[in-house]
């Protein structure tokens, strides 16, 4: 069963409150509902993306290793053990959910020559993968969606903004960069190392690149080119400062590498639109301690899924797995 209301007047006690709505709650409620512990529950979900949008539609969205190996370290090791369990559900969807590509990373050598090697790579679509994730869930749970605004956490009581309070011996924060926000309530040196970072990116539509979907990888930003919509994004930019501002001339600056690059390497193949075309869309993303996630219990009855950053769309899949193991 499914209820979507603004408050809660019948009843306020819940077996399971998920506070957030984006591809960590979601990996979290899908990975409830292949467990028959969790059938029969009664599970609120807490989120308001007109508050607070969601961090994972505001992205490029890729997932590739891009050369990280286990073995090296702990990060790694988990980069690569969520990769993993994330290709393996990529591969099970529709390439208008998820396009299987090729990761072209670019170095230059020390005479400025260009090296390109390739990488396996999954171009998400972020809209159509939160509702396909819904989709696997939403017959199998007991799910109230409440739209407001979380306050304060304290005591197994999630307040809001309207005035509500709801009850529940398990609460689990996945609610992306906005975690920070509930530091205070809390108690998690990762998350009280966590910051906020904004990032920007370009997106084009009506680009004819082909039929196969491509990303290209130069220093710390991409191309990506998504063939089933016919979209190219540029990006994207890093801003450390706790605002969603974009930098306009990083993102000139990052088009004009690429369209020289396209020109050295594809000649006229590709011909990039111009710049004033493109739609500027900033989102924030969650760095945590050192880049690595906390997905765990902090407190009696509290859970977190946090730090995801850079791999919002592999990291998830692993955290989901640990936290309902714990739940």
């Amino acid at each position: 069963m499914v209820t979507r209301s603004k408050s809660s007047h019948n009843f306020n006690k819940f077996d399971f409150i998920v506070v957030g709505y984006g591809i960590a709650a979601r990996c979290l409620l899908r990975e409830m509902a292949k467990d028959a512990k969790f059938q029969n529950k009664n599970i609120l979900v807490l989120s308001k993306n007109s508050f607070f949008h969601s961090c994972s539609t505001h992205t490029t969205s890729v997932v590739c290793l891009s050369g990280i190996e286990r073995g090296i370290s702990p990060l790694g090791d988990l980069i690569v053990d969520s990769y993993d369990l994330a290709k393996e559900y990529y591969e099970s969807l529709d390439s208008s959910i998820v396009e299987r590509a090729v990761q072209f990373q670019v170095k230059n050598d020390d005479q400025g020559r260009v090296s390109i090697s390739e990488n396996k790579a999954y171009i998400i679509h972020p809209e159509r993968l939160l509702a396909q994730l819904e989709h696997e869930y939403m017959g199998n749970l007991n799910i109230t969606f409440i739209d407001d605004v979380v306050a304060k956490i304290e005591n197994g009581a999630v307040h809001t903004l309207n005035n509500e309070c709801y009850n529940s011996d398990r609460i689990i924060v996945a609610a992306g960069a906005w975690s920070n926000f509930l530091q205070k309530d809390i108690s998690c040196d990762d998350l009280n190392r966590s910051k906020f970072v904004s990032g920007s990116y370009l997106t084009f539509s009506n680009i004819d690149f082909g039929n196969e979907a491509f990303t290209y990888a130069y220093g710390h930003f991409n191309i990506v080119y998504r063939a089933t919509t016919h979209e190219l994004l540029i990006g994207g930019t890093t801003v450390k400062e706790n605002i969603e501002a974009p930098s306009v001339s990083e993102l000139e600056e990052q088009y004009k590498t690429f369209e020289n690059l396209f020109k050295e390497i594809h000649h006229d193949k590709f011909v990039m639109p111009e710049f004033s075309k493109g739609k500027i869309t900033t989102g924030m993303r969650h760095k945590g301690r050192k880049r690595t996630p906390f997905f765990g219990q902090v407190s009696e009855g509290l859970y977190l899924m946090s730090g995801l950053y850079k791999n919002g769309f592999s990291f998830p899949f692993y955290g989901a797995k640990k936290i309902t193991s714990l739940l």
